[in-house]
C-alpha cells in the first residue's frame, strides 16, 4: 500500500516515513473481516471514527494565509502537498518551497493535481519544523519549537501506541511552555480574567449538541463529563467586536451619553452646566469636558462597571502626540513622521521648504517610466495618515492619490518631495492656544477652489479650513464629483 501511494504521485523516497504513517492511520480506520466488519479504531475507542476528512495522499492543496501574515497584493493561499493527518483533525502538509512540515485545518485539497517535482523545488530530504494553525477562525499560526523526528522515521504503531505518542508530544509542548515564567504568568492572568468576567460556565452537554475544540459554543469534554459553555464573546472570536460595542454603547446610553451622528466613535453628555466628550476606539477611551469633577465621577463609574486603568492626561493616542506648552495644547505626529521617513529610507534626505513645486500639474503619461506600485501606495497611505495633524500637505497628498493605479516616476518624485518636506517640519502640528478661552465663540471658515484644475477629467478641487475660538478644528482638500461650467459654479 505504501509503495502504491508513493508511485501514484511520483513522490521522492524521502517521504517513506509519512507514507507508512498515513497508511497505518488509514488501515486503522478501515473495517476488516477478522474484526467482523469493524475497524481497529472502533474496537479500541468504542465508537466509529469519522473519515470524512480523508483525501488522496500527495495531492496538491492550498493552505490559507491569514490577513496578518500577508500584504494587500500577496496571494491568499500557499501551494503545499498533503502528506498526512493529525489527531485533532488537521492536515499534515509539506511546503516544497520552505521545506517545512505544517499542520493546518484551513486547507482546500485538489485531489486531481499533484506537485511537479521536476520544475519545482529539489527532492532533497525535507527539514521538519512543526507548525500548527489553530483554526480558520483564529487565522493565526503558532510555530512550536519542539524537536521532531526526521521525515524518514516511520510511525507504524498500533492505535493505542499512536495515541500515546501524540499525547506525549502534546504534553511535551505544554511542559516546555510552562517552564517559561512569562508564558505561565500570562496564562494565569488570562484564566483569572476569564473567571472574573464569567466568560465560561460548566454545564452538561445537551443531547442535540456536539462538543468541539475551540470554536463556536462548546469545547472539549472534561473528565467529569462537563463542557464549558461560552457565555460572553472574547478576543479572537469574530463576534467579539460587535458584542463589546453593543455592551459599552448600551452602558453609555444609560449614563445619558448620545452617539454623534457623523462620527460613531464620539459620545456626548450635555447638561445645563457641563459637557463631557468621549472618543471611543475599540476599548480605548479619550475623555474630555468642561467639568473636572464630573469627569472624575464618570471615571469611577466606568471602573466600577469595567476593568479599566486610568492613564492620566493623554500624551499619545492613535499615532497622534499631545504636547502641553505655555502657549497651549499642541497635537503633532513627530514620532509617526520619523517612523515613516525611516521606513522609506528618507531620514538622510535633503529637506525642502514647500511640500510641492509651484504650479504642479500631474498628468497621465503612459510613456513615462513606471515605478513600484506597492511602494507608491504605501507612501501615499502613510502621508494620508499624516494629514490628521498636517493641513499643509492635504492638497498635494490628495493630488498624488489620484494616480494609484499606474504610478509613474513623476508621481513618485512628488510623493517623495512631501517626505522631504516632512523631514524639515517634523515639529509642526495643530495648536489649541490657551488664549482661546477668552476668544469669541464663533466659527471662521476659509475656502478656495480652482477651476478645471485636473487636466484629465477637468474637475475642480475644493479646499476649506475651519477655526473655532482661534483653534483649527477641520480642514479638507477634495476633488469635486462633477465638472463645473464656470468659476462661479465651482
Amino acid at each position: 500500500m505504501a509503495r502504491c501511494m508513493v508511485k501514484h504521485r511520483n513522490l521522492p523516497k524521502s517521504f517513506w516515513g509519512e507514507v507508512v504513517n498515513t497508511a497505518v492511520y488509514v488501515l486503522n480506520r478501515c473495517p476488516t473481516r477478522k474484526l467482523k466488519d469493524k475497524d481497529p479504531e472502533e474496537v479500541w475507542c468504542g465508537k466509529k471514527p469519522n473519515v470524512s476528512h480523508f483525501r488522496v495522499f500527495g495531492a496538491l492543496c492550498y493552505k490559507h494565509v491569514s490577513e496578518v501574515k500577508r500584504k494587500n497584493l500577496d496571494d491568499r493561499s500557499e501551494s503545499m502537498i498533503l502528506v498526512g493527518y493529525h489527531a485533532t483533525g488537521a492536515y499534515k502538509l509539506y511546503d516544497p518551497k520552505s521545506k517545512k512540515m505544517i499542520f493546518s485545518r484551513d486547507v482546500i485539497v485538489d485531489e486531481a493535481k499533484s506537485w511537479d517535482w521536476i520544475s519545482g523545488s529539489s527532492t532533497s530530504k525535507p527539514v521538519m519544523s512543526l507548525t500548527e494553525d489553530e483554526s480558520s477562525d483564529s487565522e493565526t499560526g503558532v510555530e512550536i519549537g519542539v524537536d521532531t523526528p526526521d521525515v524518514g522515521s516511520p510511525d507504524t504503531h498500533e492505535p493505542n501506541q499512536q495515541g500515546q505518542e501524540e499525547l506525549q508530544l502534546d504534553y511535551k509542548i505544554v511542559s516546555l511552555q510552562m517552564t517559561m515564567k512569562k508564558w505561565k504568568k500570562a496564562m494565569e492572568e488570562e484564566l483569572n480574567a476569564i473567571e472574573r468576567n464569567q466568560t465560561w460556565e460548566l454545564v452538561k452537554l445537551p443531547a442535540e449538541k456536539k462538543a468541539i475544540t475551540v470554536k463556536w459554543v462548546f469545547i472539549k469534554l472534561n473528565p467529569d463529563g462537563l463542557v464549558a459553555k461560552l457565555k460572553k464573546a472574547s478576543y479572537g472570536l469574530k463576534q467579539a467586536p460587535r458584542a463589546w460595542n453593543k455592551r459599552i454603547n448600551g452602558f453609555l446610553a444609560k449614563l445619558g451619553f448620545t452617539k454623534c451622528k457623523s462620527e460613531y466613535g464620539v459620545y456626548v453628555q450635555n447638561s445645563m452646566f457641563s459637557i463631557i466628550l468621549i472618543c471611543l476606539y475599540v476599548d480605548d477611551l479619550l475623555i474630555t469636558g468642561s467639568d473636572t469633577v464630573k469627569i472624575k465621577e464618570f471615571k469611577i463609574v466606568m471602573m466600577t462597571e469595567f476593568e479599566m486603568t486610568d492613564l492620566g492626561s493623554v500624551s499619545y493616542f492613535l499615532g497622534i502626540e499631545f504636547l502641553r506648552t505655555t502657549r497651549g495644547l499642541m497635537l503633532h505626529q513627530r514620532k509617526c513622521g520619523g517612523e515613516i521617513l525611516k521606513r522609506f529610507k528618507m531620514t538622510d534626505c535633503i529637506p525642502v521648504i514647500t511640500p510641492m513645486e509651484a504650479n504642479l500639474r500631474l498628468e497621465k503619461n503612459q510613456n513615462e517610466e513606471a515605478v513600484d506600485p506597492t511602494m507608491f501606495k504605501q507612501i501615499v497611505g502613510c502621508l494620508r495618515y499624516m494629514c490628521n495633524s498636517r493641513p499643509d500637505i492635504c492638497f498635494v497628498v490628495g493630488l498624488v492619490s489620484r494616480f494609484m493605479e499606474e504610478p509613474r516616476k513623476s508621481y513618485m518624485n512628488s510623493a517623495r518631495r512631501v517626505l522631504r518636506y516632512i523631514a524639515r517640519t517634523l515639529e509642526f502640528g495643530i495648536l489649541f492656544p490657551t488664549s482661546a478661552r477668552n476668544a469669541r465663540k464663533e466659527i471662521i471658515c476659509y475656502s478656495d477652489v480652482d477651476w478645471c484644475g485636473d487636466k484629465i477629467d477637468r474637475r475642480c478641487t475644493t479646499g476649506y479650513f475651519f477655526k473655532f475660538m482661534d483653534a483649527s478644528v477641520s480642514w479638507c482638500s477634495k476633488k469635486q464629483p462633477v465638472v463645473s461650467l464656470s468659476s462661479c459654479e465651482a
